[in-house]
């Protein structure tokens, strides 16, 4: 066990450090501060709305852009390696299976944490150069689910990235976010079709239940708004957003655990 737990160390140090030279990361990083500058632009001509371009474009920047680069990343380092067969000679060391899935995991996360934080700072910077109504309280609260949003997208990776290869692990992750997005909708179609007693009612509640409630996660509205965010929805948002990153990784790890060609 502790040999395992020294190979998810290694593993997801060497993974971080591939992704902080990776030059998608620092493409990203940059387009971001693009960004920033372009809702600075954008901010000044809207008298009395600048902190609200600012924050709505930084935070969707953060979520949006941030899921992208951890999609990139993560099949980057793993199931190109797996197709590559870079990763052999590391299978082949007396570690099981569930150290490289979860090396690879926290490796992408903690890269991730990095540039999600880079993207809320220079976010903070900005509105404190306009220094209307300061830093809502909320945008800190913003930051931490947005890493706990990050968890999920990397689960969902991992877990593509465990049975397909790469192009078909991104097209499937990009496509669940995106249907995780639309979670909301699914479950309020849900609750009106049983209003009417619609039997298919069911299929869309159960259908919503296997989407990652992405919205669940955000918070731009409340923050734009300065809104305050009661601690409960913070601590639900944060249960729900790990225990579905858990289940993810756990059936990644008995997937790739099944694969014999490795």
């Amino acid at each position: 066990m502790k040999m395992a737990l020294k190979g998810v160390f290694i593993i997801a140090q060497t993974t971080l450090l591939e992704a902080l030279r990776n030059r998608i990361l620092l493409v990203s990083l940059a387009f971001s501060v693009l960004l920033l500058l372009v809702s600075i632009a954008g901010a000044s001509s809207s008298i009395g709305e600048q902190d609200r371009i600012i924050i709505d474009i930084g935070l969707a920047s953060a979520s949006g852009l941030g899921s992208i680069i951890a999609i990139i990343l993560l099949i980057t380092s793993f199931a190109s390696e797996l197709k590559n067969k870079t990763a052999y000679t590391l299978l082949a060391r007396p570690i099981p299976r569930w150290s490289f899935v979860l090396g690879k995991y926290f490796g992408v996360y903690a890269a991730m944490l990095i540039v999600v934080i880079l993207m809320f700072v220079a976010t903070a910077i900005c509105l404190n150069l306009y220094d209307i109504k300061g830093i809502p309280l909320s945008f800190w609260s913003a930051l931490w689910l947005c890493c706990v949003e990050m968890s999920v997208v990397i689960s969902i990776a991992v877990l593509f990235s465990s049975m397909a290869v790469p192009v078909l692990a991104g097209i499937y992750s990009v496509g669940l976010i995106l249907g995780g997005n639309f979670a909301g909708d699914v479950l309020a179609l849900s609750e009106r079709l049983a209003q009417k007693g619609n039997t298919s009612a069911v299929f869309f509640k159960g259908f919503y239940w296997l989407l990652p409630d992405i919205e669940r996660l955000s918070l731009r509205s409340q923050v734009t708004n300065y809104l305050d965010v009661h601690a409960n929805y913070i601590f639900l948002g944060t249960m729900y957003g790990f225990v579905y990153s858990a289940f993810l990784l756990s059936f990644a790890i008995y997937i790739f655990n099944q694969r014999r060609a490795i």
